[in-house]
């Protein structure tokens, strides 16, 4: 009953928007169920592959490897999303209503700069998205519509078909997009300004439901509900392991060991410290022995522990992880916001994946010429 009357409120606001501006509404966008009503479903979140100039790999040569935060298992409650994202005309017709206010700009700077990209008819190019938004602005939007921003979880569940799919619309190699219909500068440079949300970036669509779901890897990037916790799935990410140090060579040459590996950021050991430094610097050697035998790179690596490199002497613990499904996970708190998915400015594919969240985030008050957004509906 709840979810009827959500869509007929929705439906509601639609058709009232045409009639206060005195000329119809423009089309209401599908939207795909991503999980169905009567129970939650179980998948996969975050990925500790790193990945840098559009190769995933472990980069453990490196001395501060591209950092990924943890791989969960979240359970997600039924949902359904925008098959594309919000456009021009669809912000313009909000606008009559007075229910929107105007984008903080109306032109796409860039190698092809677009002076007249909105305007307030929303005929100048009604089909492509609307960007130049604030979070605070996008959020005002899908609520009046009867919905609301997805949430990371719901974002990304859908970017994977709904389940476990792949990195990117065409697969899990991102060469593989080179050429082809996708608003990904890295993939076609003659698509590097925005493009019509449906029927145009081919190559950038999904099937959920049934219904073709288009943009999320490219087009332009994406607000979501969450605020942005960069180690989001984290037992406590206010308090990951990044502060830790790798390993070094000691004097002799060899590879130090997990335990005098992870020194503090002045890169000393417990030894001279005291009180609560000591207390301090040995809570972190204690994290370091939770998570493998100290002195043996080869044993097995506790399950609760997310990291990069693990089968090498020198890993990168990040954090404690859950080891059952969560649910209800959304970052909280701050003034930042997550944005995901690529857009058609991208240059590095890695941020085209469809798991790729680390440093995607923006202050909810400031807009860019590449981000836009969707909505999505509980169910």
């Amino acid at each position: 009953m709840r979810a009827l009357i959500r869509r007929t409120f929705a439906l509601s606001a639609f058709s009232v928007l045409g009639c206060a501006a005195g000329r119809s509404p423009p089309a209401e966008t599908p939207m795909a169920t991503v999980v169905p009503s009567g129970a939650s479903r179980d998948v996969p979140f975050g990925r500790e592959v790193a990945c840098q100039a559009g190769v995933e790999g472990d980069y453990c040569n490196l001395d501060k490897p591209p950092q990924v935060g943890p791989e969960i298992t979240v359970s997600v409650e039924p949902f359904a999303i925008d098959t594309h994202e919000v456009t021009n005309l669809q912000w313009a017709h909000c606008m009559a209503h007075g229910a929107c206010s105007k984008p903080r700009a109306f032109n796409i700077p860039g190698a092809n700069p677009i002076d007249d990209y909105f305007d307030e008819e929303g005929t100048g190019h009604p089909n492509e998205p609307v960007v130049n938004i604030t979070w605070e602005m996008a959020d005002a939007y899908c609520k009046f519509h009867g919905k609301r921003l997805p949430t990371e979880v719901e974002w990304e569940t859908a970017a994977r078909s709904g389940s476990n799919g792949p990195l990117y619309p065409w697969g899990d190699t991102p060469g593989d997009c080179a050429q082809k219909s996708v608003a990904l500068a890295a993939c076609n440079n003659d698509h590097n300004f925005p493009q019509p949300v449906t029927g145009a970036m081919v190559d950038d669509q999904i099937i959920i439901d049934g219904k073709t779901v288009e943009g999320l890897a490219g087009n332009v990037s994406e607000w979501v509900a969450d605020a942005y916790v960069p180690f989001l799935g984290c037992v406590n990410p206010a308090e990951p392991m990044d502060g830790l140090k790798r390993a070094e060579l000691s004097g002799n040459g060899d590879p130090l060991v997990c335990k005098s590996a992870y020194q503090t950021v002045e890169k000393d050991d417990c030894g001279g410290k005291t009180g609560g430094d000591f207390a301090s610097c040995a809570a972190t050697v204690e994290k370091c022995q939770d998570c493998r035998d100290e002195a043996d790179e080869s044993a097995p690596v506790a399950p609760e522990c997310a990291g990069q490199c693990l089968d090498t002497n020198a890993p990168i613990w990040l954090c404690k992880k859950p080891t059952a499904p969560v649910a209800g996970l959304v970052g909280t708190g701050g003034d930042e916001r997550s944005v995901r998915g690529g857009n058609y400015g991208t240059s590095d594919l890695c941020e085209a994946r469809s798991t790729d969240r680390m440093g995607r985030k923006l202050s909810k008050k400031e807009f860019r010429p590449f981000i836009g957004f969707r909505c999505a509906r509980s169910l």
